[in-house]
């Protein structure tokens, strides 16, 4: 396993172990998710991730394993207790009184509580460790976002603002070279109507990319600068400013041309309202010829320059 693949499934699977925490609390135990296996899958990504690692950081990690694996038994066995007993005086189960009940024992906060101190020094101890390689840092926070929104973003396997969500997620890509984001953009799933199915699209996004990250295949992009972007080096990104019709981007400005569908100014808006991520959605209430649009937007104003692919729009400087 490569060392940035290895970090991509840390950052991930950091949020996948909180998901799974969680799961004891819901009061079905039928859905209880296996922790276990989330830690066996984290002990093995470390492996690549080893040369990066102090014997102090090793030890700690295999403890807070432990711990984490404990706190998990003890929750489980503090949960299997109240719905024994609950079960015994209500033959007819409903698993939300379950789950009340759980959370008004004086008990439940203490667990509670040590999970979450638990998985905090996880997951501070991972973020050390990935930080001793300022190339795969960025893939950390792109598995991250990626965990955050499937597990923690979702409800009943929903996710209720899908662009929000996307944009969240291509914004952790802007510390790679704009060559790697423009070769990753076709994985980023479209948007659709139903959005139980757009969940399972960031779900096979996340296998794709862990497919793309193996190291064969990522050898042929290594060498565009080594998953560092020259622009987020330094200051910090200028970005453009959409405002009352204007658009401007260091010292130049344009006045687009008002158009009775406003294409161009649902994509303007869309980029002001999410500050200028590299990548955004096309916003779903347009009603012209997006193609179109930004072609004559592109030839007429030298501002910045804005590329389609798919349903999906970037912005780029003029020239680059």
């Amino acid at each position: 396993m490569s060392q940035v693949l290895a970090a991509f499934r840390m950052g991930y699977l950091s949020q996948e172990l909180r998901h799974a925490q969680n799961s004891v609390w819901s009061g079905n135990l039928n859905d209880l998710l296996d922790v276990e296996q989330v830690l066996a899958t984290i002990d093995q990504a470390l492996l690549a991730l080893s040369p990066l690692m102090v014997e102090y950081q090793r030890s700690t990690i295999l403890e807070l394993i432990d711990r984490i694996a404990g706190s998990q038994t003890g929750a489980l066995l503090h949960c299997r207790d109240i719905t024994s007993d609950y079960i015994h005086a209500h033959k007819n189960l409903v698993f939300e009184h379950v789950r009340q009940r759980i959370a008004r024992h004086e008990a439940t906060h203490f667990l509670k509580d040590r999970q979450e101190r638990n998985w905090s020094d996880l997951r501070t101890i991972l973020e050390s460790i990935v930080n001793e390689d300022p190339r795969i840092v960025p893939w950390f926070e792109i598995g991250d976002r990626l965990g955050e929104v499937i597990h923690h973003r979702s409800k009943d396997g929903i996710i209720t603002a899908s662009s929000d969500c996307l944009a969240y997620i291509c914004a952790a890509m802007g510390k790679l070279s704009r060559d790697k984001r423009d070769r990753l953009l076709w994985i980023f799933p479209q948007p659709y109507n139903s959005r139980f199915y757009y969940t399972n699209q960031l779900q096979g996004m996340y296998r794709g990319l862990c497919t793309i990250l193996t190291k064969p295949y990522w050898r042929r992009l290594e060498p565009l600068d080594n998953g560092l972007s020259r622009r987020n080096q330094g200051a910090p990104k200028e970005v453009p400013r959409w405002e009352k019709g204007v658009i401007r981007f260091r010292n130049m400005r344009a006045v687009p041309k008002a158009q009775s569908n406003s294409v161009i100014a649902q994509i303007l808006d869309e980029f002001e309202r999410l500050h200028w991520p590299d990548v955004i959605s096309i916003p779903n209430r347009r009603g012209g010829d997006s193609k179109q649009a930004i072609y004559h937007f592109n030839n007429k104003h030298k501002v910045v320059r804005l590329s389609l692919n798919g349903n999906h729009v970037s912005w780029h400087e003029i020239g680059e």
